[in-house]
């Protein structure tokens, strides 16, 4: 088999182990979602075909959820062209199509984690968006296809945008607007998407917003797997093949005129990030340890010769939530768990796995959203996976 299509296959093994978005819970106690389509011409997937969300009603008018899906991305025409090759994704198996084409979107799809209606759920009440992922640019893209791109379109922004103002013309237009909270979030690369346009999206909307941002961080570390490029390096690419441009932010931007791309890098972007905000990171987050220590294509164990690596890496990761949030209103929090873990918003850890403040992602989530407060739920043991909950 030629060399460049072996690269080509292992990178999209590498990906189809990505924690993705995915209709594929079991309908059991999960709360079922239907599908729209949208009409905005640009709001669409990497295809050209149009994008959509899913939707539930929920019993509280005045409360909402619209959260991005995740699933890695792509920053140049080879990771591409990996990522349409993918056989399967995420936890529900997914063909790799339905993460660039909204083609074979299923009607309905069936959530837990956040989108949970059960008792004690966080947000068991609340009106529920899902926003599916099919623009392989973290949902901050804003380019059209070209012979460029290959014909691939990126436009992860204007899908946003599309269900935003599609849900303000039929839910939020009418003089009650600032009585409505939506809490709008993501996870994993919807998280860090969801970084990006929270401060946009709060300003532009009347309803009051709130963000949750999953799983959004990484930190700008040299790699221990020499055959890895570096998540700065790939951010730099994405930054520039997606065309990124327009969610830098003015302060944030100002501050790295010329390095631009760390505006979307959590490590760089979140003290820049002002609206009220739940930011929950695992201080051994399995994606970016997966790629940063390990050569295993799907998925990783720490080996020996690894572990003070990763121990240091687990250090810098806490003593840098220690010193959240910045935001200067003291309405903003963090969660942190001392585990190898990552993206648990979309799944049943959400509401199973704790941290050493006997806390679950799903207990910190209903805590803060009834009262917005300053509150640093971290970890702070040592060494690899020491948390209580782990």
């Amino acid at each position: 088999m030629h060399r460049s299509l072996l690269h080509t296959l292992a990178l999209a093994a590498v990906i189809a182990s990505a924690h993705s978005w995915s209709c594929a819970n079991s309908p059991t106690n999960a709360t079922i979602m239907t599908l729209t389509r949208l009409t905005d011409p640009l709001a669409v997937c990497n295809d050209g075909s149009q994008a959509g969300y899913y939707y539930k009603e929920g019993t509280d008018p005045q409360l909402w959820l619209v959260y991005l899906a995740g699933g890695d991305w792509c920053y140049d025409a080879e990771s591409c062209a990996a990522r349409k090759l993918l056989p399967h994704v995420g936890n529900g198996g997914y063909n790799g199509s339905l993460h660039t084409s909204s083609v074979h979107f299923p009607s309905s799809c069936p959530k837990t984690g956040v989108f949970s209606e059960l008792k004690g759920a966080a947000l068991a009440r609340a009106n529920k968006v899902y926003i599916p992922y099919c623009t392989s640019d973290a949902h901050m893209g804003d380019r059209p296809g070209s012979e460029a791109t290959n014909g691939w379109h990126f436009r992860g922004q204007r899908v946003v945008s599309a269900v935003l103002k599609e849900l303000e013309s039929k839910h939020w237009g009418g003089q009650d607007a600032e009585g409505i909270t939506m809490v709008f979030g993501g996870g994993s690369a919807g998280g860090r998407g969801a970084m990006t346009l929270l401060d946009s999206v709060a300003e532009r909307l009347k309803v009051r917003v709130l963000g949750y941002l999953d799983s959004n961080m990484w930190m700008d570390v040299a790699s221990h797997n020499q055959s890895f490029m570096g998540f700065a390096e790939q951010t730099e690419a994405a930054f520039k093949w997606v065309d990124a441009r327009n969610v830098v932010g003015s302060q944030c931007g100002l501050m790295y005129k010329g390095n631009e791309w760390r505006c979307i890098f959590g490590q760089f972007r979140m003290p820049f990030v002002r609206t009220p905000y739940l930011m929950t990171a695992s201080q051994y987050d399995s994606w970016q340890l997966r790629f940063d220590v390990c050569d295993d294509l799907l998925g990783c164990t720490i080996r020996s010769d690894a572990m003070a690596y990763t121990d240091s890496y687990g250090m810098l990761v806490q003593q840098y939530l220690m010193g959240f949030p910045p935001v200067p209103d003291g309405k903003s929090a963090v969660y942190s768990q001392a585990c190898y873990n990552h993206h648990m918003s979309e799944s049943k850890l959400f509401t199973s796995t704790s941290n050493s403040h006997g806390m679950t992602e799903n207990d910190a989530l209903r805590v803060w959203v009834n009262d917005p407060q300053g509150y640093n739920w971290v970890d702070q043991c040592q060494g690899y996976e020491c948390g209580a909950g782990c």
